[in-house]
């Protein structure tokens, strides 16, 4: 029986989107987490039937709109001048709605609240180790969710915004595997609930030749900024990847809507590429913080909230 992985309702002041994963078989079961379940459940999804190119409705409001599953078998409907509260997907067959197989929050409204973030996850809120192949693989296995580090610094600005109503998107090059993994990590180390956008769903065999997309993270940025014309933005990540370049590309393209960009400190010494990128980076006219972890937090918030947005 399919049954619904991953669902998001993100409503802007125009438009709504609605995405999701649906998967063939059962939906896995709640067990009690360890490093044995966790390890478990990450390597199953792997292995899970993909429910692909397959036509799906998805009613909203009585309204019934026909799609098609891609190939990794995820969906997207973009509607205009809406602003939508729940959704119910049935096969093409109308019989019965699948199941929606998550816990963490679906309806992602928007705010009255001027300033959004937009934050990476790895090395940003997550602590990963990303620059250490063994050691990030095996955390990623064998440390369940409720035992992972976050990164304290930017739970913290993170959760000033969440409080005033701003609203919070996490955008990783992660596979949709690790939605569960990641939700559960989210609301174990008390950050915010935000809309996250994950690359595809993977099969077994395509973890040796991912097709994620080189330019995913800077189309999720850009929607979600084209979306929110009225917003100013906080970009949050680390220099472990492409956090910096791709940071540099958004604030050349919006330098009216990027508030600050904060630039995780990760390494004791960048590899002369990654230095300058961060220096093109900070080179441009919104403000830059590389920061450690030990870094002054209380400094960043009280310095957000006596600025006019």
């Amino acid at each position: 029986m399919p049954f619904i992985w991953q669902l998001s309702i993100v409503n802007f002041k125009k438009r709504s989107i609605i995405n999701g994963v649906i998967l063939n078989g059962k939906p896995p079961v709640q067990k009690k987490t360890n490093s044995i379940n966790t390890f478990a459940g990450i390597i199953s999804s792997y292995f899970k039937k993909k429910y692909a190119n397959k036509e799906i409705v998805i009613s909203v409001d009585g309204k019934n709109h026909h799609l098609i599953t891609d190939e990794n078998s995820s969906f997207l409907l973009e509607l205009d001048n809406l602003s939508i509260n729940s959704v119910e997907i049935f096969p093409k067959d109308l019989s019965m709605p699948f199941e929606l197989f998550q816990t963490y929050p679906v309806v992602f409204n928007d705010t009255d609240f001027p300033l959004s973030v937009i934050s990476d996850i790895d090395d940003t809120i997550l602590i990963s180790y990303t620059s250490n192949l063994w050691k990030r693989v095996s955390t990623l296995l064998f440390v369940s969710s409720n035992k992972r580090k976050p990164v304290s610094f930017t739970r913290e600005i993170l959760n000033t915004i969440s409080t005033q109503n701003g609203r919070i998107f996490y955008v990783s090059k992660s596979e949709s595997n690790l939605f569960t993994l990641l939700t559960a990590f989210i609301k174990n180390s008390n950050l915010p609930a935000g809309n996250l956008m994950l690359t595809p769903f993977l099969r077994f065999n395509q973890l040796l030749s991912p097709k994620k997309g080189k330019d995913f993270k800077e189309r999720m940025i850009r929607s979600v900024i084209d979306n929110s014309p009225e917003k100013m933005f906080i970009l949050m990540g680390d220099d472990t990847q492409q956090d910096i370049s791709v940071y540099t590309r958004i604030t050349e393209l919006y330098p009216k809507s990027i508030f600050k960009i904060y630039i995780r400190k990760t390494r004791k010494k960048l590899p002369e590429k990654k230095k300058e990128q961060l220096n093109k980076l900070m080179g441009l006219a919104v403000p830059v913080l590389y920061f450690t972890d030990s870094g002054d937090v209380l400094k960043e918030i009280n310095s957000m909230e006596n600025s006019r947005f």
